[in-house]
C-alpha cells in the first residue's frame, strides 16, 4: 500500500492485489454465492459496520448480550477468510454443508518463494545460481506476475536485505491461512515483535453520503484490540526442558528464559 500513491486508506477495498479478493471475505461482498441465511439476512456480507445510514447491521451484536458493544461483530478483525470458503457452500441450515475443500500439501507457489529466499540469502536478488538460470528476483515477479501484479518494486532490489523484506511480504500474502506464517516468524524470529503481536479490528462508521474525506460514506480505522495481544516473547522460540530430565542429569541446563 505504501507502494501506491493512488491508495486510499478511506476505500480499502479497491484497487488491492487480486489474491486479497481471493483470500478475505470483507464488508460488502455481494459476489459470493451461499446459503443466506449463513451469513446475515441482508444479501450481503456485513463484517465490520457500526452502522449503516443509522441503522445497526442485522449481524451486528455482542455475544455476551452487553447492549453497550450492540454494534460488535462476532469476528475479531472485522474481516473473515474466503479463501476456503467455495462458491454455493452451505454452512448451516437444514440442507448441512454440501462443499469440500481440496486441502494442498504442497503448493508450487512454496517452490518459488523457498528457491526465492534460498537464492537472496546466497547470492542476492540478482545473483546466478549454479544450475539454474532463475535468479531470487525473477522467482518471485513470476507468483506476482502470474495473477496481474507488477514487478517488485526496483526500491526493494537493490540489496539483499531489502528483497528479504520483500519476499517475506510476498510469503504472508501467497500462502495466507495455508498454516505456515507461524513457523516462518519462528525461523525469521521475528515473532516476538510488538508489530506481530497486536491484533486490529476494522472498523466501519457512517458518515454520510455527502463527505468528501469519505468516498463510501464510510469512515475505517484499524482499531487495536490490545485484550487479543498474543503472547510470544524470546523464549518461546524454544521449548522447556522437562524437570524430570533436568533431575535426572543435573549438569545439564534449562533452556534459556524458562
Amino acid at each position: 500500500m505504501a507502494d501506491d500513491p493512488d491508495y486510499n486508506p478511506q476505500e480499502p477495498f479497491i484497487n488491492r492485489d487480486p489474491r486479497f479478493y481471493n483470500a478475505i471475505l470483507f464488508d460488502g461482498v455481494t459476489d459470493l454465492i451461499v446459503d443466506p441465511n449463513a451469513w446475515n439476512l441482508t444479501g450481503v456480507v456485513d463484517l465490520a459496520q457500526v452502522n449503516e445510514e443509522g441503522n445497526l447491521g442485522l449481524n451486528l451484536h455482542d455475544p455476551g448480550g452487553n447492549p453497550n458493544l450492540f454494534w460488535r461483530v462476532r469476528n475479531l478483525t472485522g474481516l473473515r477468510i474466503k479463501k476456503w470458503l467455495p462458491n454455493g457452500a452451505r454452512w448451516s441450515g437444514a440442507g448441512g454443508r454440501n462443499h469440500h475443500v481440496n486441502n494442498n500439501i504442497f503448493r508450487m507457489s512454496e517452490v518459488y518463494l523457498n528457491y526465492a529466499e534460498a537464492a537472496n540469502e546466497a547470492y542476492g536478488p540478482n545473483g546466478a545460481v549454479p544450475g539454474s538460470s532463475l535468479t531470487a528476483l525473477q522467482a518471485i515477479n513470476m507468483i506476482r506476475n502470474r495473477v496481474g501484479m507488477p514487478n517488485v518494486n526496483a526500491a526493494y532490489t537493490g540489496s539483499k536485505a531489502l528483497l528479504r523484506e520483500r519476499i517475506r511480504n510476498e510469503r504472508a500474502i501467497e500462502l495466507c491461512f495455508e498454516g505456515i506464517r507461524y513457523d516462518d516468524m519462528r525461523r525469521w524470529k521475528i515473532a516476538h515483535l510488538e508489530e506481530n503481536k497486536k491484533v486490529e479490528f476494522l472498523e466501519m462508521r457512517w458518515q454520510g453520503s455527502e463527505s468528501s474525506l469519505y468516498p463510501t460514506g464510510f469512515s475505517f480505522e484499524n482499531v487495536e484490540q490490545s485484550q487479543l495481544t498474543k503472547t510470544f516473547d524470546e523464549k518461546h522460540y524454544w521449548w522447556p526442558i522437562p524437570n524430570s530430565e533436568i533431575e535426572a542429569v543435573p549438569t545439564f541446563l534449562q533452556t534459556e528464559g524458562w
